[in-house]
């Protein structure tokens, strides 16, 4: 706790810095805001290594994220404050009254390019005919975008196909759209979502121009599961430790083959 330190504009308590090892398990430094030694990190949502071995920290503060990229030296080389308000608007609806939300839910840097991937999911008022009043939010689409650090300026989004989620109740049938997870992207640019379903796991691919769009099914029974983390390598393999009150364990899935096989037609 002595180390522990105050933002002076946020009042937010830091506490957080990245360790570094060699790869024999020596300690080498730590990392912090500016670097080696720095101040510690605001809450850190996520860490990712690019292919050149550079840090990046996904960091949520008050109002914001700020992402930190770091040289393989672990020198800072941009400091990226993400704000709702920086996202680009989507086309309203015609009907004036109709009122967007924004909503971050992950930031994924890519792995060859100083380039950020910013999921957001859009919900819009629900306005009642009769009385022309807001009667709630619904959940409205997924956008997928590109942020060139270098320059700070965005690229043309993705829109993300939702889940659909049927539910049955007599004679009748609701479908309901319901937000992917953002799992990560690979090195060739494919994007990767997620979603837990009845059996397992939805597993959404879609090509880097969103042409190609592939679902696969993983079967997993999360019954027992107390606690769950999916990863995705550069190369496309899903990954996940898994951990039940008997025992933990560390689980593959090869979806990398399967990206190499639609490359080689």
């Amino acid at each position: 706790e002595g180390r522990y330190e105050t933002d002076s504009e946020t009042g937010q308590l830091l506490r957080q810095v990245v360790l570094r090892f060699s790869a024999d398990g020596t300690f080498i430094d730590y990392i912090g805001q500016q670097g080696p030694g720095g101040i510690p990190f605001p809450t850190i949502k996520n860490i990712y290594t690019t292919n050149n071995n550079e840090l990046i920290t996904v960091c949520i503060s008050p109002e914001k994220y700020i992402v930190y990229w770091f040289s393989e030296d672990g020198f800072l080389k941009y400091t990226i404050p993400i704000k709702t308000e920086s996202i680009p608007l989507i086309q309203k609806e015609e009907d004036e009254n109709v009122e967007f939300f924004i909503t971050i839910d992950k930031i994924i840097p890519d792995y060859t390019k100083q380039k950020l991937f910013i999921k957001t999911d859009y919900h819009k008022t629900i306005i009642d005919a009769e009385a022309n009043v807001q009667s709630g939010i619904e959940y409205y689409q997924t956008l997928l975008h590109p942020l060139n650090v270098e320059n700070g300026q965005y690229e043309e989004f993705l829109v993300i196909p939702p889940y659909e989620d049927v539910v049955t109740d007599g004679f009748s049938k609701l479908t309901y759209n319901t937000s992917f997870d953002f799992l990560g992207v690979t090195e060739s640019g494919w994007f990767f979502f997620i979603i837990p379903d009845n059996t397992g796991y939805v597993i959404q691919m879609i090509q880097p121009n969103g042409q190609r769009i592939i679902k696969r099914h993983l079967d997993y029974n999360r019954d027992k599961t107390v606690y769950l983390n999916f990863s995705l390598s550069d190369e496309g393999i899903i990954s996940a430790l898994l951990a039940s009150n008997e025992n933990a364990q560390v689980v593959w899935w090869r979806t990398d083959s399967l990206i190499d096989s639609i490359y080689s037609k």
